[in-house]
């Protein structure tokens, strides 16, 4: 999405990308808006403790680690399918959570680019990366939700992480939601590992195969919340209809994982096109509306004719970044707190929050399903 957000903009991208190459000297590369949209995820790259040596996709060709994972449940929102009525686990009855997550973080970013008289190139940097990366999870439809049957003692499936799946030619892709990331295994890899004329050229295919106009009032839709909802219905027609007829059906993935049809996967591919796509155009929109609120660029070391202001300057960003992360830690352990004071006083509370979305229906009208 980042790269179509990209082309999109023209040259209101280098507006953005002048903010964003003020961490290149911490992320080389990850200046553009097509490559600080996949930042969110290599930052939480750490060492796989129990199964040594391996390297998950998104992190592949980096030279560092961060080990971020405080940010993880920010990518995704829980809707709970639960077409056979199961009785849910306590986790997952107050699910979607209001705070902490996907919708909420994009919120919250958009909110933090339009301070009036407010917003520096640090607190841009953050919500710029944030946003880009959210608006295109969001449209991956299982980023938005997790399946509740018989499997797995009554649990959710994590977003199709639970679901392993064999059979097909596509390195390191072993579950659902991989099949899902990967759009099929078509797009095995991203930046650093994909080359960013392979990407600007595909990003233009793509606009070119799915334009504006195709999309009808859908494109217009830019409410975070209006956007998990749309991708969560879509979810419950297509992600598994070939699964769902089993669901009443006790099953081990680990000793008969799920074989997807090629049907299944060749009409993945052009939905999840149409996906990114669409984020893209999305992603642009919401940019342009925070165009009047771009912070000043910080001088230049030697402009001010003072080092201390640099020094400062650094102080103050870490200063910001750690109110930031207690913040987002704080409004999870809050949001926690509160879930579970609805478990016990209303049963009634969790099940409106389970069938929250049924009403953008709407929304998906004349898309096929």
């Amino acid at each position: 999405g980042g790269a179509i957000a990209r082309e999109e903009l023209g040259d209101d991208a280098a507006k953005f990308e002048a903010v964003l190459a003020e961490f290149d000297q911490y992320y080389p590369g990850f200046g553009r808006l097509d490559t600080a949209a996949v930042w969110a995820d290599h930052i939480k790259c750490a060492p796989d403790t129990r199964n040594p040596g391996f390297v998950a996709p998104y992190c592949l060709g980096m030279e560092r680690l961060e080990g971020l994972g405080i940010f993880d449940d920010l990518h995704f929102v829980t809707f709970i399918h639960n077409p056979l009525n199961v009785t849910l686990k306590r986790m997952d009855q107050n699910m979607p959570r209001p705070t902490g997550n996907a919708p909420w973080l994009i919120e919250q970013s958009l909110k933090g680019l339009k301070l009036q008289n407010g917003g520096t190139v640090f607190s841009w940097n953050i919500f710029l990366r944030m946003l880009t990366h959210m608006v295109g999870d969001l449209h991956m439809p299982l980023h938005t939700i997790s399946s509740v049957s018989t499997w797995f003692n009554g649990s959710a499936d994590a977003g199709g992480n639970r679901i392993w799946v064999t059979g097909l030619p596509i390195k390191g892709v072993d579950n659902l939601h991989k099949l899902w990331d990967s759009v099929g295994g078509v797009y095995p890899n991203n930046f650093p590992k994909a080359d960013l004329d392979d990407l600007a050229k595909e990003a233009s295919s793509l606009v070119q195969q799915y334009p504006r106009k195709m999309f009808g009032d859908r494109v217009s839709v830019l409410g975070a919340w209006d956007i998990a909802k749309e991708t969560k219905i879509i979810a419950t027609k297509i992600v598994y209809r070939e699964l769902q007829p089993g669901f009443g059906t006790p099953r081990d993935f680990k000793t008969d994982p799920y074989v997807p049809s090629k049907v299944y996967v060749d009409e993945m591919v052009p939905f999840c096109k149409q996906q990114i796509t669409l984020a893209g155009y999305r992603l642009a929109d919401m940019l342009r509306t925070t165009l009047p609120y771009l912070p000043p660029m910080p001088k230049k070391s030697g402009e001010s004719g003072d080092k201390k202001g640099g020094m400062m300057s650094d102080t103050v960003g870490m200063a910001l970044l750690f109110a930031l992360v207690l913040s987002l830690v704080g409004n999870f352990f809050m949001s926690r707190k509160m879930a579970n004071q609805r478990t016990v006083a209303s049963s009634t509370a969790a099940a409106a929050a389970v069938s929250c979305g049924i009403t953008s229906e709407g929304l998906l009208a004349g898309q096929q399903a």
